[in-house]
């Protein structure tokens, strides 16, 4: 059976399973059930054939605790989970990593999946929105938003899903959550709610400079009531943050234009130091090229006396020999 279902073999594993083959074989090397499989190879005939033998919805992986369920929200397979879930027997309640299979859905599904999850009562608990919005899904954020699902929670942090916007920017989500509310106001005031330190999302966008998400919030602060002289633990308001921020900006612009004006000029001192250095090995060059001129020229002067030296004692040599001769001539001249 698992060989068959590996290949994808829709008529030969259509077959075994009416032939009644063991329809709880697990794979040895994912820890898959026929289920997983099919699912994972997106063959719906398959997954609705297993479901029609009673095969287990609630099979849980040994190697990674998956189930038919997550499987089908991983690769997004609505029509698997439907089909799952339509058997009534999945057990919604399960946790995989410590997360429902909607905090799952939220984080790598579709809205599809996320609505067909809710109408098949999956338990709706933990802070969907907010992982919704670290997931950056924003079109699951919106969904959330617009059914009010986790819209009023705070994590541990004490963070509501207006500091989590602040913090990342998103004007979008916050205009759908304005919205929302001036359609039908809130009983809970998120605008003004504030964290552990005393910020609002008004000081977090003040904090993480997010231009367009202040002006959306300040262009409806008589619509939210927003309360813009609120101060965080620090004593500060949005503004004194604005403008402490500007202050730490120029600062550093003046440190970075010293430390430009401290590298250019080590910079030219290092070339100075350098042109110097070339200036002076050219100098020793030259001056050792004229000490070798003058070593070659005193050496050829010193040859030149020398060569004269030997003449004169070759002339001197002659003389003597000449003297000689005449000496002798004469001689033997006054003997004859």
């Amino acid at each position: 059976m698992i060989r068959e279902f590996l290949k994808d073999n829709t008529e030969s594993c259509l077959d075994l399973i009416d032939r009644g083959e063991n329809l709880e074989e697990v794979d040895k090397k994912s820890g898959k059930s026929l289920l997983q499989i099919a699912i994972t190879n997106n063959n719906l005939a398959l997954v609705k054939a297993l479901l029609t033998k009673k095969a287990d919805v609630n099979f849980v992986n040994k190697f990674d605790k998956s189930t038919p369920l997550f499987t089908s929200i991983q690769l997004n397979f609505l029509e698997a989970a439907q089909a799952l879930l339509q058997t009534h027997q999945v057990d919604v309640e399960v946790e995989i990593e410590e997360r429902t299979y909607l905090e799952h859905a939220v984080v790598i599904g579709t809205v599809q999946m996320i609505q067909l999850l809710i109408k098949y009562k999956v338990p709706i608990q933990g802070n969907l929105l907010h992982l919704a919005i670290n997931a950056e899904q924003d079109e699951n954020a919106l969904f959330l938003i617009q059914n009010e699902i986790g819209l009023f929670n705070q994590d541990e942090d004490q963070e509501n899903v207006l500091h989590l916007l602040a913090f990342n920017g998103n004007a979008e989500l916050l205009n759908a959550i304005i919205k929302r509310h001036i359609n039908k106001p809130f009983q809970v005031d998120i605008w003004n709610q504030q964290n552990k330190e005393g910020n609002a999302p008004l000081h977090i966008a003040a904090i993480n400079d997010k231009q367009l998400f202040l002006k959306v919030l300040l262009t409806n602060k008589d619509n939210i009531n927003l309360d813009v002289n609120k101060q965080n633990r620090a004593g500060l308001t949005y503004q004194q943050i604005i403008e402490d921020r500007k202050k730490k900006v120029e600062l550093e612009q003046q440190e970075q234009q010293v430390r430009k004006r401290q590298i250019a000029e080590d910079r030219k001192e290092r070339q100075q130091q350098r042109a110097k250095e070339v200036e002076n090995q050219i100098i020793e060059e030259k001056e050792a090229k004229r000490k070798q001129k003058e070593q070659e020229a005193n050496k050829e002067i010193l040859q030149k006396k020398e060569d004269t030296k030997n003449r004169l004692v070759m002339l001197a040599i002659f003389a003597v020999v000449i003297l000689g001769f005449y000496v002798v001539l004469q001689f033997s001249i006054k003997n004859k």
